[in-house]
């Protein structure tokens, strides 16, 4: 065996992989049935969270159910849960992550929370809104549901 002091010869490197095209009709059909409009995801993000009550901090949850692996539910079944927000020198994860990660903790934590109601709320407050009732909007003096 003898010594080569030349070093192998590395093949050229690949063309990066081509990126899928976005079939961006299929990404609005999904987007309107999930959430049905941004008018409406932002009206459910100005809502009280449905378990705690805390505002200013609501994110569109689906909470009804699921329609198969990794598929949201419709836009009926979204009710305000609050997102991740500070908590004194800590950040709180929020309600719609909780459920998701521990749904028994979320369960114990908010006997009350009924996903049906929450998300049957956040419908007839959709409808008010499209009515043009300013009862559709949320108000600060608002009770916890």
């Amino acid at each position: 065996m003898s010594f080569n002091p030349c070093p192998k010869p590395i093949a050229p490197p690949k063309a990066p992989k081509r990126l899928n095209k976005v079939n961006r009709a299929r990404v609005a059909d999904n987007f309107k049935r999930c959430y049905h409009s941004r008018a409406r995801q932002k009206l459910v993000n100005l809502m009280a969270c449905s378990a705690c009550g805390t505002w200013g901090f609501s994110e569109n949850a689906h909470v009804l159910g699921v329609d198969g692996a990794s598929l949201k539910g419709p836009y009926k079944s979204v009710a305000p849960l609050c997102g991740p927000r500070p908590d004194g020198s800590d950040v709180y994860e929020g309600c719609h992550r909780l459920s998701h990660r521990d749904p028994a903790a979320f369960r114990e934590r908010y006997p009350t929370f009924n996903p049906r109601k929450a998300a049957r709320q956040a419908e007839s407050r959709w409808q008010a809104f499209l009515r043009g009732d300013a009862g559709g909007l949320p108000t600060q003096h608002e009770d916890r549901p």
